[in-house]
């Protein structure tokens, strides 16, 4: 990605962080390399301390998607923690800061996969 597109990135980034901060506050987050690295070892580590699980193989891979911005906010109405009038007013808002920077936007984002072999020694708890 050239400069100037890594700038418009970065300014539409925090446009958007802008509109979700007047009004879905709970879902601005921002987590770098380090807390997400130190989230999955954490998770990592429950898996093996659970003791119902071994061969525990971790894959993880750095992804970037573009939506247009209709299909941002379609990807948007799945999330059912909103009441309807603040969904309204953060996807106006979001459709309006981000059509200032072109007609879609820029994700960045960590996929992890966590797969193991459940232990065959462990008794199961009901």
């Amino acid at each position: 990605m050239g400069e100037s597109a890594c700038q418009k990135s970065a300014e539409s980034q925090r446009a958007i962080k802008e509109v979700y901060q007047a009004y879905a506050p709970s879902f601005v987050r921002y987590e770098g390399a380090e807390v997400k690295a130190k989230t999955l070892r954490g998770f990592r580590q429950q898996v093996l301390d659970s003791g119902c699980f071994k061969e525990l193989v971790v894959e993880q891979t750095a992804c970037e998607v573009t939506y247009s911005i209709d299909n941002y906010l379609k990807l948007l109405s799945t999330l059912r923690r909103l009441e309807p009038q603040t969904k309204e007013l953060l996807f106006s808002g979001l459709r309006e800061k981000l059509e200032k920077f072109g007609d879609s936007v820029q994700l960045k984002f960590l996929s992890a996969v966590h797969v193991a072999c459940k232990d065959s020694y462990t008794v199961e708890v009901e």
